[in-house]
């Protein structure tokens, strides 16, 4: 534990949105050259323990442990529904989409790490002048997080992060690190953080505080929606801290294919979620989440698509221009969502059972496989919710693609809108 003569005072914004001051020492216990290149510690090679506890007691006497959550499995994926994708390239990328019938998730763990130092704007977790990794089947190259020096050769920090972790905090006790590497993303900060929160079975070190990256208003409701939230449980900045004991679960820390163990935490979110949201029953009517505010892949029809929908009753919605609650009391109500392959298919959980999902996406992406990341089906899957795609062509290793409106308005007039 920090010694008396060391201890300071810090103030944190608390996860309920209030503040607290906790005791914080600016001499970390053991000192790191910070300037040198940082070795690389897979999860995977440390020693394992039977309980969180354990693990905790092991990383208290300077070992890293970690507790697994869930094994790794391999998870079926439910038969897509049957939509038409116009001929050529996009009907072929369509069937290739929807072939498979399984992918395998990676095993979660807990991680207990003594001395860790935290990165909060990269996710990045630091051991004795390691960074915990590991490659699994989703993953992004470590340089791409901007910490570290351009180059080919070993991992360095860059001058103002090394300044960042020799001036950074160490807050005292347990910790756990609720975090991920793309919090800011509305399908990342559900299935890799609140997931942790709704299904913690295991028995936790006593005391333990939460630790949050920064939270907008759509996060912090979802937070304590959750109930997980303590007066104790604090907000980090987007700088460095250093950590007497630091628990991370390992999907929030490498990308990885949905596990199914997060279905149970997302239903259950997703009720608390609803029943705060909507005060009385809506009329079911289809949801179209729209990209008309997001710069990544622009469909250049969209404008032209939106009136098209709305003149067949389907609802518009533009996540920027609607609160999180209402965000909710809108999906709890369709009888059908539609929508560009994007972090708004994540409200899908929110959707009554059985509500069907139509993702729109193009055979390419700049820099990507015309097969890249099938997330949304996987999701789908795993909450039991019948999912179809619609692919259309566009130039390859481009972003700009086109719909064909005639094509969308024929598939949804073969579903019951209920509008």
């Amino acid at each position: 534990m920090i010694s008396d003569q060391s201890k300071k005072t810090s103030v944190f914004e608390t996860a309920e949105g209030g503040e607290i001051a906790i005791d914080v020492s600016r001499n970390f216990m053991r000192p790191i050259i910070w300037d040198s290149a940082l070795r690389k510690l897979p999860w995977r090679s440390i020693r394992g323990s039977d309980d969180l506890v354990h693990a905790t007691k092991l990383a208290w006497s300077g070992s890293p442990s970690r507790f697994r959550l869930a094994e790794g499995c391999s998870v079926p994926l439910a038969k897509a529904v049957d939509i038409q994708s116009p001929q050529g390239a996009a009907f072929e990328i369509a069937k290739a989409l929807t072939w498979r019938r399984e992918y395998w998730a990676a095993e979660i763990d807990v991680v207990a790490i003594p001395r860790a130092t935290y990165f909060p704007s990269a996710n990045l977790i630091v051991n004795d002048g390691a960074y915990v990794w590991e490659e699994l089947e989703y993953t992004t190259d470590m340089r791409s997080t901007g910490l570290f020096k351009e180059g080919d050769g070993p991992l360095t920090l860059r001058p103002a992060y090394q300044k960042m972790a020799l001036e950074a905090p160490l807050i005292a006790g347990v910790t756990w690190i609720c975090g991920c590497r793309y919090y800011r993303n509305y399908t990342h900060w559900h299935t890799e953080v609140l997931s942790q929160l709704m299904d913690l079975d295991v028995q936790l070190p006593n005391p333990t505080r939460f630790a949050f990256q920064s939270l907008d208003e759509g996060r912090r409701t979802s937070l304590l929606a959750t109930r997980r939230v303590k007066r104790s449980d604090i907000v980090l900045a987007d700088k460095a801290y250093h950590f007497e004991i630091a628990l991370v679960a390992t999907q929030s820390l490498f990308r990885t294919w949905l596990h199914p163990a997060i279905a149970a935490p997302l239903r259950a979110l997703a009720s608390e979620m609803v029943s705060q949201s909507v005060p009385s029953r809506r009329p079911r009517r289809p949801v179209y989440i729209s990209r008309l505010d997001a710069g990544a892949r622009p469909m250049t029809n969209e404008t032209d698509l939106c009136a098209a929908l709305e003149a067949v009753g389907v609802k518009i919605v533009t996540a920027s221009e609607t609160s999180y609650k209402e965000q909710v009391a809108i999906f709890s109500s369709a009888s059908l969502l539609i929508g560009p392959h994007g972090s708004g298919l994540t409200n899908m959980i929110y959707c009554p059972k059985g509500t069907p999902v139509i993702e729109l996406r193009a055979t390419h992406a700049s820099g990507r496989s015309p097969l890249w990341d099938g997330s949304y089906r996987m999701l789908s899957s795993i909450m039991g919710i019948p999912y179809g795609v619609m692919v259309f062509e566009n130039p390859v290793d481009t972003d700009p693609w086109q719909v064909d409106i005639p094509l969308v308005l024929a598939t949804l007039a073969k579903f019951d809108l209920g509008a």
